[in-house]
């Protein structure tokens, strides 16, 4: 089923596409929103419970929030330009962690939702979801960062690291060469504490 602009404008009472901040088309059957792309200013946006897969008309928009659960998508690289995004809902989604990587590109992600997809099934999610993006705090609705940029659970992140187990070789080196600590005369210092003695013992 496909999605028209003036099926839209009809239901929020709107004559202007441009007018729009926010649309909602939740479980609906639809298969083509391409129509979207007209909304340019268009801040809110929910396509869940649909048979979208097809996102490139994220291409024209500037979203903050964009939610698409349990739909078909398998790719988000048209995602990359939504350089406002804040909020992501991918759950349900038939995602893989290598199908994530452009969320790396989203400068003002906050929170990010992708419960029940193939990529959080995989046992080193949680590490490289959040490794894939700096500004994310919230992962599943879990907290993962601070405002700061401090990681919030450590262990957890270190855990879930690939080949985490690997041993490593180290050596600690000193921070001053031996050399440092050699007892040395300075040139003339004996003579002066004489005179200083002599002095002090008048």
């Amino acid at each position: 089923m496909k999605l028209h602009t003036h099926h839209i404008l009809s239901e929020l009472e709107s004559k202007d596409p441009n007018m729009v901040l926010r649309i909602v088309v939740t479980s609906r059957g639809l298969t083509d929103i391409s129509c979207l792309q007209h909304f340019g200013n268009l801040q809110i946006l929910n396509i869940a419970n649909n048979k979208i897969s097809d996102l490139s008309f994220l291409q024209k928009l500037s979203l903050i929030t964009f939610i698409a659960d349990y739909n078909p998508i398998t790719s988000i690289s048209q995602i990359s330009s939504q350089d406002k995004l804040e909020n992501l809902s991918l759950s349900s989604c038939k995602l893989s962690l290598e199908s994530l990587k452009p969320i790396s590109s989203l400068k003002n992600l906050r929170r990010i939702t992708l419960f029940q997809t193939p990529a959080s099934e995989n046992a080193h999610f949680y590490s490289e979801i959040i490794s894939m993006n700096n500004t994310m705090q919230f992962l599943n609705e879990e907290r993962v960062r601070e405002p700061n940029g401090d990681l919030t659970q450590l262990d957890k992140f270190i855990e879930s690291i690939p080949n985490q187990h690997r041993k490593f070789e180290y050596k600690i080196e000193s921070w001053l060469p031996e050399a440092a600590f050699e007892v040395f005369d300075l040139p003339g210092f004996s003579a002066i504490c004489q005179e200083l003695e002599g002095a002090l013992g008048k």
